[in-house]
């Protein structure tokens, strides 16, 4: 799997804003689960984070 890395920062950043934005807690296996899923679409809009 090739990975983008300052996307994945990039992602996992915004995933963590919009968190924090909603009051919500990010749990790790659900957050790789998104990156995965992500990664697969090659889609890293935080729009898409909603934990």
């Amino acid at each position: 799997m090739h990975l983008n890395q300052e996307a994945y920062k990039t992602f996992q950043r915004n995933c963590l804003e919009a968190s924090k934005k909603y009051g919500r807690s990010v749990q790790t296996q659900k957050m790789m689960d998104v990156l995965k899923m992500m990664w697969q679409y090659n889609r890293y809009t935080v729009s898409e984070c909603s934990f």
